[in-house]
């Protein structure tokens, strides 16, 4: 090995112990790809975004934001501002170490509002899991709370949900109804396990399918095979 190569790896090591001995300064002006040492975590890690407010950090597969002053203004307010069409209030909320219901309060005051558009899939989504929590449904569909909450209501004034409803209660689409036509043969069981769901709510599903006409032909099982 080289003399010179000898002092290059000096060189490095020096920098990184120096790196690692400062650790995070909160009110040092960190710019972007700039190495920085983690204390508590004891790992090195490289600065993705950083400014006046807050800089972010990439730790191999973690990343972790630091902010240089506590409470909301103006540091965690501006981190809002420049993430909240990116992440979901769920991410947000664990970034800024507070409740999804605290980000949307918080969204909301800001009067910072996403540009989410509702379509027929999401329209579809929704209706087959609106027995999920609505925390769980913004999440899924990258909108907030507040937005699952709006279109439930649209959807209830259409006539596509029931005014009132339990989250127990399933709705069942026509396409749904569609499928339980075409496999009236299948036993109640069967039809169950296919939609998750009890063999009451299929008997009860089947019975409002023939009081509305949709089902009028009697069912054709297969005959059990006897037992040999």
């Amino acid at each position: 090995m080289t003399s010179k190569r000898i002092q290059f790896i000096r060189n490095v090591v020096g920098n990184l112990n120096a790196i690692k001995s400062r650790g995070i300064d909160l009110n040092c002006d960190y710019s972007t790809d700039e190495l920085i040492y983690d204390t508590d975590l004891k790992r090195f890690g490289r600065i993705t975004e950083a400014n006046r407010y807050y800089f972010t950090v990439m730790y191999e597969d973690t990343q972790i934001t630091y902010f240089r002053k506590q409470g909301w203004k103006p540091c965690k307010e501006k981190f809002l501002q420049d993430h909240f069409m990116t992440m979901t209030n769920r991410d947000l909320a664990l970034v800024l170490q507070c409740t999804e219901k605290i980000v949307e309060k918080k969204l909301c005051r800001m009067h910072l509002k996403r540009n989410f558009e509702w379509d027929a899939s999401k329209d579809t989504f929704l209706i087959r899991n609106i027995d999920k929590t609505n925390q769980w449904l913004a999440a899924k569909l990258k909108t907030t709370v507040s937005s699952i909450k709006g279109r439930i209501y649209r959807l209830k004034t259409k006539g596509v949900l029931p005014a009132t409803h339990k989250k127990t209660i399933r709705v069942w689409l026509e396409e749904d109804d569609q499928y339980i036509r075409d496999h009236l043969d299948k036993s109640n069981q069967w039809l169950a396990d296919h939609f998750d769901v009890k063999v009451s709510s299929i008997k009860s599903r089947i019975r409002k399918l023939r009081e509305n006409g949709s089902i009028s032909e009697r069912r054709k099982r297969g005959k059990k095979k006897a037992a040999s």
